[in-house]
């Protein structure tokens, strides 16, 4: 069958909501700061 797509947007919304996760120490765009990103989050995961 095909998914009313208002009763779909407020049903994953309210599921997003009740998820409970650390909010990131790194902004996305930080990722891609530099030429090495890889080090750059290698770094931020020894960190963390």
């Amino acid at each position: 069958g095909k998914m009313d797509r208002e009763h779909g947007a407020a049903e994953s919304c309210a599921f997003v909501k009740r998820l409970d996760f650390a909010p990131s120490a790194l902004a996305f765009d930080a990722a891609f700061a530099s030429d090495d990103a890889t080090k750059d989050i290698q770094g931020y995961v020894e960190r963390a």
